[in-house]
């Protein structure tokens, strides 16, 4: 499939753009572990899981707002992407990864209810403001969403963009365009490339076998 992300001059450019976005994210992330004195994103990510009891979470994300809502709460938006994918060097460890659970609590954190959950924070003000307010959450949430999309393929980001919690995606655009602002003019464009991904492909098959208003 990779040869997919090079067919046209918009996935070329996209390349360009998610390699550009890495190295902000990599180079933020260092210094920001450096100022909460963390040494190594995969040994708190190893905390986490032992604190959220990882390990014995259903494979929903709904189970996962837990470990979503510390990521926001506790660094910026960089550090807290780092330690979200050391979570899949422990695949072996879990026996799954749970990466993208978390990831898609984390895109629907808007409409999460902080009080059902049981938080290992300190409530500090910031912590307070996210519990309290859906739109600062929505916010801070889509601040690592906008870094997701920012990296992966063109197909898969348009995959994302595309399929985003329509309560959700004002604040996914409005991150997106101050992270990455030529990425947010690529996908603004409305392009399809998504529809080149598996779960696109069988979306097509399925309308044209049972008609287009299926789906």
């Amino acid at each position: 499939m990779a040869i997919l992300d090079k067919l046209t001059r918009a996935s070329r450019h996209w390349e360009k753009l998610a390699a550009k976005s890495n190295e902000v994210i990599q180079r933020a992330a260092s210094l920001q572990a450096q100022q909460y004195g963390m040494y190594s994103p995969i040994e708190e990510a190893r905390r986490l899981a032992l604190l959220y009891a990882v390990k014995r979470k259903r494979r929903d994300w709904r189970e996962y707002g837990d470990i979503a809502f510390h990521l926001i709460a506790t660094w910026p938006s960089d550090l807290a992407y780092m330690v979200l994918y050391a979570f899949r060097e422990m695949h072996s460890e879990l026996g799954y990864d749970p990466v993208p659970f978390i990831l898609k609590a984390m895109e629907e954190i808007y409409h999460l209810q902080p009080e059902n959950l049981e938080l290992h924070l300190e409530m500090t003000e910031q912590v307070r403001r996210l519990f309290d307010d859906p739109a600062e959450r929505g916010r801070t949430g889509a601040k690592i969403i906008a870094r997701e999309i920012s990296i992966v393929p063109l197909r898969w980001a348009s995959g994302i963009y595309n399929t985003l919690d329509p309560a959700v995606k004002p604040f996914v655009e409005e991150q997106l365009r101050e992270f990455n602002s030529h990425g947010a003019d690529i996908l603004s464009k409305g392009l399809r490339t998504w529809l080149l991904t598996r779960a696109g492909l069988a979306r097509r098959l399925i309308r044209l076998l049972f008609g287009k208003d299926v789906i």
